[in-house]
């Protein structure tokens, strides 16, 4: 039996680019756009460091176009997933965010 597991992602921060909304040839909203984050703390020796990370995001549906219309800071909760891309012989994994709420 395997152990349970959790796929959570909550980001607080700051749109990297301009909201892309899409639509699929059946219809459905796609809207990718990018969130920074940040952190920082104090080294040992006392001095302060800052590092910013970008995360890849990805609305669906209503979601997608209310993406669309917003550019302030955002807050997501969302599931985090791996598209698989063949590199090669090996594969290679992008980490997306798909927004949930």
């Amino acid at each position: 039996m395997s152990a349970r597991s959790l796929n959570l992602v909550q980001l607080i921060g700051n749109l990297t680019r301009d909201p892309e909304l899409r639509y699929t040839p059946k219809g459905a909203a796609v809207c990718d756009f990018g969130v920074a984050t940040n952190r920082s703390w104090v080294t040992a020796e006392g001095g302060a460091q800052e590092e910013s990370e970008f995360h890849n995001v990805v609305a669906w549906g209503k979601l997608a176009e209310l993406c669309n219309k917003n550019n302030i800071p955002v807050a997501v909760i969302s599931k985090g997933f791996q598209p698989r891309m063949a590199l090669g012989f090996q594969f290679g994994a992008l980490m997306k965010i798909l927004v949930r709420y």
